[in-house]
């Protein structure tokens, strides 16, 4: 009885809660050079090799909405130099 009681107020929280919304990415690599500077603050060969250095030791995303290796490295940068 106890676990149906349970099972019931599960349940009514996971109706409660707003449905997960997923978003397209876009790719920063098609921002205008002076926007994708102004953002990562370096161009977009920089990033590029930074990508293929690092790249091979990043996981590849486990989930669907995960974040590829372009837009972690591009995140990143973004984080670490604003």
């Amino acid at each position: 009885l106890l676990y149906g009681i349970g099972v019931l107020q599960e349940v009514e929280n996971n109706a409660e809660r707003p449905p997960r919304r997923y978003h397209d990415r876009d790719d920063p690599f098609e921002l205008s050079d002076k926007q994708f500077i102004r953002l990562f603050r370096l161009t977009k060969e920089l990033t590029r090799f930074v990508i293929d250095l690092v790249g091979d030791y990043i996981p590849a995303p486990s989930r669907l909405s995960g974040l590829d290796v372009q837009t972690k490295i591009s995140e990143c940068n973004a984080v670490f130099v604003n």
